[in-house]
């Protein structure tokens, strides 16, 4: 016969804890309004799920990783309860998660929505520094990998041979302009 202790190490072990249930871990409401409040707390499960399940990192690694990218451990969830969740219930909140995510993608309607391959915690950094005033910069230039040589890459000289063509530019006046956008902002290489 097992003992009070065994039985509920079981509950604990292959049940999805509370704070985990996709309804305490969405960030919309029943009339699909974005709550960005809770934004940060599912970035920051969802980062640690990923680090735990899909880089095989163990909790002093997750913790390591987690302050290195200074995103703040999930409130809700005691990351040491990592170590007593079985798979199912692990592979059951990961499942939560992403279906969280997808759903404040879908109440977003397509303004400044995460790309898919980008996770939460990177996209509020981008949306923090849109917000201070920091745009994204596009890809201008592209490296010649054997050369090393910066150069312009096709959207960037499909522009600006729109803006010669458009305006009546001369080929000196858009090169100046475009290297003059190198001097000012030379994160564009």
């Amino acid at each position: 016969m097992r003992s009070n202790d065994e039985l509920s190490g079981d509950v604990v072990k292959n049940c999805l804890p509370e704070c985990l249930l996709l309804k305490n871990i969405e960030c919309t409401t029943v009339e699909d309004f974005v709550q960005f409040s809770r934004i940060p707390e599912l970035a920051a499960l969802e980062f640690l799920f990923h680090l735990h399940t899909e880089k095989k990192m163990d909790i002093s690694g997750i913790m390591n990783e987690m302050f290195r990218v200074k995103v703040s451990l999930p409130k809700t969830f005691n990351i040491n309860s990592l170590l007593i969740l079985s798979k199912p219930v692990i592979n059951s909140a990961v499942y939560n998660i992403r279906a969280a995510r997808r759903n404040l993608i879908r109440c977003m309607y397509q303004n400044f929505i995460p790309r898919e391959d980008q996770m939460l915690y990177e996209w509020k950094v981008d949306a923090k520094k849109y917000s201070d005033g920091k745009r994204m910069e596009a890809s201008n230039f592209i490296t010649d990998p054997s050369s090393r040589v910066h150069s312009l890459s096709l959207p960037a000289a499909y522009l600006l041979r729109h803006i010669m063509h458009s305006h009546k530019l001369s080929l000196p006046n858009v090169l100046t302009l475009s290297t003059l956008y190198l001097h000012i902002d030379p994160r564009c290489c």
